[in-house]
Order: C-alpha cells, then sequence, then structure tokens
C-alpha cells in the first residue's frame, strides 16, 4: 500500500483532519513556531551571510525538515539579496 500521507508543510493549506473524528487538530507546534526577530535588525553591521545562511537552514530544519543540499542554491541566492539590502540600508544611513 504507498504511503498517502501529506507533508507536514502542505497541511498548513489544506488543513488538517482526524480521519477518526472527520474534525480539525491542532497543528504540531513547531509549525506554529514564530520566526524569531532577527538580532542584526537593529545592527546592519552584525550581519553576516554566513551567519544568515546557517539561522536560517537551522530554523528551516528544525521546523519543516527541509534542509537537502539543493536547497543550498535559493539560500545563497536570498542571502546575497540580504547583503544588498543591508549595504543600501548602510548606505542610507550615511547619508
Amino acid at each position: 500500500m504507498a504511503n498517502r500521507k501529506l507533508p507536514r508543510e502542505v497541511h498548513l493549506v489544506h488543513g488538517t483532519k482526524s480521519k477518526a473524528l472527520n474534525i480539525g487538530v491542532s497543528m504540531p507546534a513547531e509549525i506554529k513556531t514564530r520566526i524569531p526577530y532577527a538580532a542584526w535588525a537593529d545592527d546592519p553591521s552584525a550581519f553576516t551571510r554566513e551567519r544568515f545562511v546557517r539561522e536560517t537552514a537551522d530554523h528551516l530544519y528544525g521546523v519543516y525538515g527541509i534542509g537537502s543540499a539543493q536547497d543550498q542554491h535559493v539560500l545563497m541566492m536570498l542571502a546575497d539579496a540580504m547583503q544588498l539590502y543591508i549595504d543600501a540600508r548602510k548606505a542610507l544611513r550615511k547619508r
């Protein structure tokens, strides 16, 4: 028999149902976890791409179990975009 379980993150879209009672059940606590406030948000000079990649990868893996080697590419593109944003914020503050 094929495993027809939906991934946990899909339950956020479709909702989670109890098969026994056909009623909604609470989402797992780790999916309800809020993204923490970034430590570098008030101090852009504290931002590093390496830290951003590590913290983001750890959060995605811890909450959703996402963490394949293929994700490194998109995560680095996001880190590069964040670095551009941080550099622009620094330049604006100097002006």
